[in-house]
């Protein structure tokens, strides 16, 4: 397929998930956002994934059909032009629908998990680790010229509720850096 060329990715019915009460609302995006969607994504398949990440989107969440279409529409081109996928499984962004306060409409909103966080900063060479600390973990952070964080987890037993996370993350050059 040259540059020039894109493929209408259409709707289909078979997908898990599927709710035909957005099939309007899906096409209507596919239809605003499929070329945006090959000079975000750049790839057939990729497309096609991300139209299906759509679909599943509003079969999890159908308060996502009472949102403007032009926030959907912004929406999920944010999703592509991060090339995140906007789903509750694996983490990477969201859109999340809420009430706008001025114009009393319903809006999708674009969120980034740390999940993707996590893929953006893999994408620029940067090695991140995400934790969770628990009530009964070891936890130690030390900030000022010298930070360090100690944690260790109480593994093999229960270690209560969560009561923080952070992360840390790794340049090229082996400088690390964290946050609570």
């Amino acid at each position: 397929m040259s540059n020039n060329e894109t493929k209408e990715v259409t709707v289909q019915s078979n997908v898990v998930g599927y709710v035909p009460t957005t099939n309007t609302t899906v096409q209507f995006l596919q239809k605003q956002c499929n070329e945006s969607l090959f000079r975000l994504l750049g790839d057939v398949k990729l497309v096609e994934k991300f139209v299906t990440a759509m679909i599943l989107c509003f079969a999890r969440n159908p308060k996502l059909a009472e949102c403007t279409k032009e926030s959907l529409r912004n929406t999920f081109l944010a999703c592509a032009e991060f090339k995140l996928f906007p789903s509750n499984i694996t983490g990477q962004c969201y859109v999340i629908p809420y009430q706008n306060g001025k114009t009393g409409e319903t809006e999708a909103q674009f969120m980034i998990g740390y999940q993707g966080m996590i893929t953006l900063g893999g994408r620029i060479g940067l090695d991140i680790d995400a934790q969770v600390v628990y009530e009964k973990d070891e936890f130690a952070c030390t900030l000022g010229t010298s930070p360090k964080i100690e944690h260790k987890a109480n593994v093999f037993g229960d270690r209560g509720n969560p009561v923080g996370v952070y992360a840390t993350a790794t340049d090229k050059h082996g400088r690390l850096r964290f946050s609570q």
